[in-house]
């Protein structure tokens, strides 16, 4: 199975996340904001990454802009998961890189899952 890193400011949908998606087999690691996401990057060595936009210290644009940036992570799959629903910001996170943007509060858990699975599908860890 995968690894997956959850980089988000909610502890709340940071356990919802882990618990979904540990469940389901992947070895998953938690970041409560930009900074702590960019730690946890170069130890955890994820296969994919679940990012918000809004958090403090350092946002999900910042992060996504420095991994595209590193040699070792431009190629990351990339999921911008927020709750920011304005088509400027849409077309900003796919012009910095991510493989795809979710509105939060426009799908289900298990619909964000789904999405997960067909995007580690594509990179042949499903």
């Amino acid at each position: 199975m995968a690894k997956i890193l959850v980089v988000d400011d909610s502890p709340a949908l940071l356990e919802l996340y882990d618990f979904t998606l540990s469940s389901e087999g992947h070895k998953v690691e938690t970041a409560k904001d930009g900074e702590d996401g960019i730690k946890k990057l170069a130890t955890f060595k994820p296969d994919l990454l679940l990012l918000d936009i809004l958090m403090p210290n350092k946002d999900g644009f910042e992060v996504l802009k420095e991994i595209r940036e590193d040699e070792k992570t431009k190629d990351l799959p990339v999921l911008l998961l927020t709750n920011v629903d304005e088509q400027s910001k849409v077309e900003q996170g796919l012009k910095l890189g991510a493989t795809d943007y979710i509105v939060k509060f426009q799908q289900t858990p298990n619909q964000v899952v789904e999405e997960i699975r067909q995007v580690l599908q594509k990179i042949g860890k499903e």
